[in-house]
């Protein structure tokens, strides 16, 4: 399966003065980079929209499918200004679930669980966690992008209490609540 990835970076210098000690701005624009593979990115930030042209002093960017579409979305902090809400409106036919999960024996949203999602085109891995930028904190549902799977073979779950689950043959295209099962 050929992907596209995309990665995200909110910048900015951490201190205000940053032009006479580092030489180098103050306030930097966001980036959308397109990874190419072999640690080579393609700036697409232009693509992205206006914000990304605007330099400001950018702080914690999290993640998260706001509108439950099945696409990851950002919220990032600007220094003395408003959050900047990047919803992701790209066009494609991909699939995609979103797991949310529900701990019974340690924690209620399942933090530590990992998860593995296996297709057609292989397997993937993931870990359900809030932290995953500076001083921000991200959606605690575990994200898949499928491509062109039209379904999940095998859903593995490990949680932190030492629990397996294991699900088969489950739909794409949608929010999925497990609960975990008691031993």
């Amino acid at each position: 399966m050929m992907e596209t990835r995309i990665e995200f970076t909110a910048n900015a210098a951490i201190l205000d003065n940053a032009m006479a000690v580092e030489h180098r701005p103050y306030a930097m624009p966001d980036k959308v980079l397109h990874h190419l593979g072999n640690l080579a990115f393609e700036d697409v930030s232009a693509e992205a929209g206006a914000s990304f042209g605007v330099a400001a002093a950018h702080r914690g960017a999290a993640f998260g499918d706001l509108n439950n579409d099945g696409r990851m979305d950002a919220v990032v902090t600007v220094l003395n200004g408003h959050p900047e809400v990047m919803m992701n409106e790209t066009v494609n036919k991909n699939h995609w679930i979103i797991i949310k999960l529900i701990g019974v024996a340690d924690n209620r949203d399942g933090l530590g669980t990992k998860v593995k999602v296996i297709t057609r085109s292989g397997a993937q891995y993931n870990e359900a966690t809030t932290a995953v930028g500076y001083n921000s904190s991200s959606d605690k549902r575990v994200h898949f992008g499928l491509g062109s799977d039209t379904m999940i073979d095998r859903l593995e779950l490990s949680w932190p209490t030492g629990v397996k689950q294991v699900l088969t043959n489950v739909k794409v295209d949608q929010i999925l609540t497990v609960r975990e099962s008691t031993p």
